[in-house]
């Protein structure tokens, strides 16, 4: 370039707009020293933009209300060809309707669109047309799929003027062949607010899961969770579902009600459910009603701790599914408060944050009274913000092999407990739960007992006649009133033939 344009040259070569309102994408938010680009206007009214600043010039995305650009101008660039097109659809679904055709539909506002152009790719990264706006006027239409791997996007496209103007690309999905039951992704990333990490005008996550899948040899089809709701797809017709949760909030809602029930039903019935997203626990246990607190307990098996994790990087815990990996996330998009969860109910903790609290656990068992045996792993961060692809693989890689690992039933014969015993608690050192387990051969008296290093009795956590059996007790410090220290808690059994007594250590940190 011969010349270049700093920010004191936009009052020559832009004029300031009358109002707000009247800005445009691509449109400048201008003063002396800094320029923003506008990409939208969002829902609640506020401004995402586009900027590019400090040493490196890193660009990023970022929303901000009225009230905080009082010392800015709304501009428009002068001699500007085409105004922009603002539709940006919103992809719903890339399914198989039949053998080798794929179903996309998706929405947008239609207000002086003539059609829509539908991209392809094999490989998530380099596009090419399928359709064009003359082939494309609707908004759903079923598409010949000879890959065995294929990602699509859609664009809009209006006529201004004399001119054929394109918007922004939808958010991505893909499809892979198999005549083998598939594995769902479900796209349940919808937050579009000012508070929101992810701020771009599209996004996609679910590309980096559909790449992660096939290397694990592992078909799959891609919706939203829209189509979830409106029963389009069927949960129980998938052995695996990957639900993308992000940074959905109490104004989004992680789960609606209708999903919590789906998903009860999907696991009850023996399916293997993933899902990452760093609000959650706080949206469903600390924000939510009782139905919302429920499913978060037993059936994300988890209890909620705090909002802020207070550190960016995990690593595996041993002995879980995730023992051999350790990564950074917050990359792709800023995460600034992944929760902190504790496993409950029989659940294990598998990945911890670096200053050692809970990120995500695991659990294979039953779900409700079913019998039927799910599997769960549930991170407290979003996973698609790993900017290392490897990793990212890495970890979708170790769930499908505990998605698959065998588990004999609980109500089978040979999960018949064989002896007395009581088990070690987890996790221990713990706050603020943990859980203790035993089994019974022959059924009795059970009194379980905590006691001080002095041999103090502090808690009497079970003192009734049960049958033969394995149990769990979710002990929470806050209902005994447990200060930080070293407890013993104590097992007595009494039966017709005989009794039993075990005695085991464990840690209260505060």
């Amino acid at each position: 370039m011969g010349s270049h344009y700093s920010t004191s040259s936009m009052p020559a070569i832009t004029t300031q707009y009358a109002s707000w309102n009247d800005l445009q994408p691509g449109d400048a938010i201008h003063k002396i020293g800094h320029v923003r680009l506008l990409v939208n206007r969002t829902a609640n009214g506020s401004f995402r933009v586009v900027e590019s600043s400090a040493r490196g010039w890193d660009v990023s995305y970022w929303s901000y209300a009225a009230s905080d650009l009082t010392t800015y101008t709304p501009r428009y660039y002068n001699n500007m060809e085409t105004a922009a097109n603002t539709s940006q659809p919103n992809l719903l679904q890339a399914i198989e309707q039949l053998e080798g055709i794929v179903s996309l539909s998706w929405t947008c506002d239609t207000t002086n669109i003539i059609g829509y152009r539908v991209y392809h790719s094999l490989n998530g990264s380099t596009w090419n047309l399928a359709l064009d706006e003359k082939l494309c006027t609707k908004t759903e239409i079923n598409i010949g799929n000879e890959n065995e791997i294929e990602y699509f996007r859609i664009a809009s496209v209006k006529k201004s003027g004399s001119d054929i103007v394109e918007s922004n690309w939808s958010n991505s999905m893909g499809i892979s062949k198999s005549t083998l039951k598939k594995c769902l992704i479900v796209d349940g990333f919808k937050r579009n607010d000012q508070a929101g990490s992810w701020q771009g005008p599209g996004h996609i996550f679910s590309i980096k899961y559909g790449i992660a899948l096939t290397a694990a040899s592992t078909a799959f089809e891609t919706v939203s969770n829209t189509k979830v709701i409106d029963s389009t797809v069927q949960l129980n017709n998938y052995e695996m579902i990957f639900w993308i949760s992000g940074d959905e909030s109490t104004v989004d809602e992680s789960f609606s009600l209708k999903e919590q029930t789906l998903i009860k039903n999907y696991l009850e019935n023996g399916g293997s459910f993933f899902v990452s997203g760093s609000e959650i626990g706080w949206d469903l246990s600390n924000k939510g009603d009782a139905a919302d607190k429920d499913f978060y307990k037993n059936y994300l098996k988890s209890v909620y701790v705090s909002d802020d994790a207070g550190a960016n990087s995990v690593s595996g815990v041993q002995n879980s599914s995730m023992s051999d990996v350790q990564f950074y996330f917050g990359q792709t998009y800023e995460e600034d408060y992944p929760d902190v969860v504790n496993p409950t109910g029989g659940s294990i903790q598998c990945l911890k944050y670096a200053n050692g609290v809970g990120a995500g656990n695991q659990y294979a068992g039953t779900f409700g009274n079913s019998k039927e045996i799910g599997r769960l792993i549930y991170l407290a961060f979003p996973l698609e913000t790993v900017a290392d692809d490897s990793l990212f693989n890495k970890v979708i890689s170790n769930s499908i092999v505990f998605f698959n690992s065998s588990i004999s039933s609980v109500t089978g014969e040979d999960q018949k407990p064989t002896g007395f015993s009581l088990n070690q608690n987890y996790p221990n050192p713990f706050n603020p739960t943990t859980v203790i387990s035993w089994q019974l051969v022959a059924g009795g008296h059970v009194s379980l007992k905590v006691y001080d290093l002095l041999g103090n009795e502090v808690a009497t956590l079970v003192n009734e006649v049960k049958q033969a059996g394995r149990y769990n007790y979710e002990l929470e410090i806050r209902n005994y009133e447990l200060s930080s220290g070293v407890y013993f808690y104590q097992l007595r059994i009494n039966t017709a033939k005989g009794g039993f007594v075990e005695t085991r250590k464990m840690t209260v940190l505060k």
